[in-house]
């Protein structure tokens, strides 16, 4: 009898082989996305609810969702929330809008809602902080091949145009997707196709027209949308002009009249020196700026900027402000000066 006991793995060692065989059939899983993964995901590698029930319980996996259990007992980071969102959802969920933008690289835009899409009559579940969006356009090419699923960045920003809180968000959704190089204009072209009836359609499709004519920013479709309404011909955008010591500047041309738009968020502007510096509109009548071409490096970099004074212009009248002098603890106006 004592050579049966031998044979046999004592309860601690059967529990260590269990939790290392889960281990192994969860590892690719859960790197793959970030760190989450549904129950079917969990039950289709091999577990059963008992031995979610059993990690979860020792405490190295924690519930992040009635759907969704985490390897992470910390906090997920921003893609394994977007996987936690995606699964709870539904399992024909996808991040679409504004929301896929960023998976795909966006930055400087902020969105407080995670925007994801479900074909029509999908039965999708809640989930706190996810607008859900259920769309007739869904197609089966829309979605990208692996990964976190979501929409192609061409079909993500015209959506994410047409869910704006605002035409102006409307617009600057296109441009910073076009600026950042993430979408091209002739696949949102393509994309637009498919809006046959929307109320922000003839602003989208302006939209579009001046970002295929050269524009990268608001201002720039600011401008242009002056220009149309004061009978202008459009300028001639997004010509660059290689300057002394490595500066660049973007200059447009009206028939003739040359107007400088240097912009911070441009990105041929950026390590310029023009991504700080501010240029005021010079008038018929005025002189313009003086600014040393070649500072350098010293106190001389710090001069401030003399304005020649314009003898057009009555002199401005000096306003009276009271002079303060400190005395006994109590501020006492010591003069008035007119």
């Amino acid at each position: 009898m004592g050579s049966d006991w031998e044979g046999r793995r004592k309860p601690g060692e059967v529990a260590r082989a269990a939790r290392a065989e889960r281990a192994r059939l969860t590892r690719q899983l859960f790197a793959d996305q970030y760190g989450v993964a549904s129950r079917r995901q969990l039950y289709a590698a091999g577990l059963s609810r008992w031995d979610v029930r059993a990690e979860v319980k020792a405490g190295r996996w924690r519930l992040t969702g009635p759907q969704t259990v985490s390897s992470k007992t910390g906090t997920l980071d921003q893609r394994g929330l977007w996987w936690t969102a995606v699964l709870e959802v539904g399992s024909q969920a996808a991040l679409d809008g504004v929301t896929a933008l960023q998976a795909a690289g966006l930055k400087g835009f902020d969105e407080p809602v995670l925007h994801v899409s479900m074909p029509k009559s999908g039965r999708p579940r809640s989930w706190p902080g996810a607008r859900i969006h259920e769309t007739r356009r869904r197609r089966p090419g829309d979605l990208t091949g692996a990964g976190l699923p979501r929409t192609r960045p061409a079909i993500a920003a015209v959506r994410g145009a047409l869910w704006a809180v605002s035409d102006r968000q409307a617009a600057l959704v296109l441009v910073m997707a076009v600026q950042q190089r993430l979408v091209k204009v002739d696949a949102l072209t393509t994309a637009m196709d498919d809006v046959k009836r929307h109320r922000r359609r003839p602003l989208l499709l302006t939209v579009l027209r001046d970002l295929r004519d050269g524009a990268e920013s608001l201002g720039e479709l600011d401008f242009a949308r002056l220009c149309r309404h004061a009978g202008l011909p459009e300028p001639d955008r997004q010509v660059l002009h290689d300057r002394p010591h490595g500066k660049a500047f973007v200059r447009c041309r009206v028939d003739g009249v040359r107007t400088d738009r240097r912009d911070r968020r441009n990105p041929s502007c950026r390590g310029t020196g023009l991504d700080r510096r501010r240029v005021a509109p010079e008038r018929p009548h005025q002189q313009p700026l003086d600014r040393p071409e070649n500072p350098g490096p010293g106190p001389s970099h710090r001069a401030r900027q003399v304005r020649h004074p314009d003898p057009h212009r009555p002199p401005r009248p000096r306003m009276a402000w009271p002079r303060y002098v400190r005395r006994s603890g109590a501020d006492v106006p010591l003069v008035l000066r007119t």
